[in-house]
């Protein structure tokens, strides 16, 4: 797709007071003309004019709208971006991607993390994150977790493969818990021991006291470090 706006500079400063904000040089090529984004942790605008760092006359500020092209929090960003018939897609998406590179500053910075929806990814990180990972978010309406350069999971993400051996871990335990429990099953526990096979190998583990209590602790921490 042919592109129309092009970064040519970014600035991170701090206006006072540990507010950060980005300043990004965009150049649009079918105006011929180099534009603004202005954005911080609220939201992002679009300038005919760095109104942050640049010389402006004495007076810029009594006639500040009028450098103005839109100002957007962040969610309206987000709505525009779904919408049908979106503002400018090429531009928002650009917004998003700055917005990523300001996080980059701000939380190596401010040593921290962000929460971001699945809808406010950029395109560049969506292709780093499994579909089962993103669908899990989106149905449990949980937030990722990045610093600018990655993607996280959420804390509470538990991937379909270790539910999986979580599940089975857990039945292994009652079902393991039932055989001592009974006294006759018990008894042939210790007589056969416990048979395991994995695809063509199979081995036999002597089975006494000892060997429950070990795998009962040993599967217990396996289900806490999950």
């Amino acid at each position: 797709m042919k592109k129309n706006y092009f970064v040519t500079d970014h600035q991170y400063i701090n206006t006072g007071g540990n507010c950060m904000v980005s300043i990004f040089s965009v150049f649009d090529k079918q105006q011929n003309v180099t534009r603004f984004i202005i954005l911080n942790e609220e939201g992002a605008n679009y300038q005919t004019a760095d109104t942050v760092s640049a010389d402006l006359q004495d007076n810029w500020e009594d006639d500040y709208d009028s450098f103005i092209l839109w100002d957007y929090t962040w969610d309206a960003i987000t709505e525009q971006r779904l919408a049908i018939y979106p503002l400018d897609k090429e531009l928002i998406e650009l917004v998003i991607d700055c917005r990523f590179e300001y996080l980059k500053k701000d939380c190596k910075y401010f040593n921290t993390t962000v929460n971001v929806t699945y809808d406010e990814l950029p395109q560049r990180l969506l292709s780093t994150i499994s579909p089962e990972c993103i669908a899990w978010h989106i149905e449990n309406e949980q937030f990722f977790i990045t610093n600018g350069y990655v993607v996280s999971p959420s804390e509470y993400y538990v991937p379909a493969d270790v539910e999986k051996d979580r599940k089975a871990t857990t039945e292994f335990m009652s079902w393991l818990n039932d055989m001592v429990c009974d006294t006759e099953r018990r008894e042939s526990l210790y007589e056969e021991g416990i048979h395991i096979k994995l695809g063509d190998h199979s081995v036999t583990i002597p089975f006494h006291a000892d060997t429950y209590a070990s795998l009962e602790g040993l599967l217990k921490v396996a289900l806490e470090d999950e």
